[in-house]
């Protein structure tokens, strides 16, 4: 695995390098950004976006602006920072460095042993190779939704630091950004994380808020989550539901992207987001002084 770890990631011709220095776990910023808060609460009502990056293994711009990046997949735990129990091998317990790494695990849990030090660009990538072989009970989990699940709440294990960090993003949408989405995007891409686009249905964001709930004792999130999806299989409860949980996803990827590459946006309709009585927003609605210049220039032409 090793081998294939290494050989695999140097031949890929990426662009990948080990990071020389590990993401440290810093303090979020929960209102960073802000949007139309989904949950309803009238035109008024907003919440914070807190942007991570869906990347393995480097920080991005959303991960420098609201500060998170530990709660991405690439993120180094450090030596025994996710473990993790299968219910195919009941009593033994699997250490990974970080959920990456954990969740390619149970794909290929008889390897598991050998992905503990593995970071996550060598563990995608070992993934990749092995694909073939890939076990689709996830060790026994039955559905990738619920292997995410037990991965992330072993990563965000009750009063370690990474659930105290998961919590001081306080009651912020949690959004997963993939910098190479679009017509780029792979299905994992638009299924944990929003595809860069805001087309990727955030389930990596969905559970994470499920979680921080769980671990706080709130259940604003958990009560609008559960009403819009089945959370045994992570399937919509309608086609309606499932569009309204998207649309909120688009509606907090303008509001990332409008801060960390502001172009992207400017010409997005927004339209069918009101309609979800969620607050429409432009590019740069955190900076008024923008705004009055804007409207100087437009007198002036």
């Amino acid at each position: 695995v090793a081998a294939v770890a290494a050989g695999g990631v140097a031949a890929a011709g990426s662009g990948w390098r080990r990071p020389e220095q590990k993401p440290r776990l810093t303090q979020p910023r929960p209102d960073a950004l802000r949007m139309g808060d989904p949950r309803g609460g009238g035109d008024t009502k907003s919440v914070g976006v807190v942007g991570f990056s869906a990347a393995e293994g480097r920080e991005e711009a959303c991960d420098r602006l609201c500060q998170a990046a530990f709660l991405g997949h690439g993120f180094d735990a450090g030596s025994g920072g996710v473990r993790l129990e299968a219910p195919v091998e009941r009593g033994l317990l699997r250490d990974f460095t970080n959920s990456q790494a954990a969740f390619v695990g149970l794909k290929f849990w008889k390897l598991a042993g050998e992905l503990s030090e593995l970071t996550a660009s060598e563990a995608a990538e070992v993934e990749r190779q092995l694909a073939s072989r890939e076990d689709h009970t996830f060790a026994g989990f039955g559905s990738g939704w619920l292997a995410m699940f037990a991965v992330l709440s072993a990563k965000f294990a009750v009063s370690s630091a990474l659930a105290q960090a998961l919590l001081r993003t306080e009651d912020s949408y949690l959004l997963s950004h993939s910098s190479q989405g679009g017509k780029e995007g792979n299905e994992a891409a638009r299924t944990w994380s929003n595809n860069g686009d805001g087309e990727g249905t955030n389930y990596l964001g969905l559970q994470l808020m499920l979680i921080r709930d769980m671990l706080s004792g709130r259940k604003e999130w958990t009560r609008y989550i559960e009403a819009l999806y089945d959370l045994s299989t992570g399937s919509a409860r309608t086609p309606a539901n499932a569009t309204r949980w998207q649309e909120g996803v688009r509606v907090a990827t303008r509001a990332l992207k409008a801060e960390v590459s502001p172009g992207s946006v400017a010409a997005q309709p927004v339209a069918p987001v009101q309609k979800l009585g969620v607050v429409a927003q432009g590019p740069h609605p955190r900076h008024p002084e923008q705004q009055q210049q804007q409207q100087q220039q437009q007198q002036q032409q």
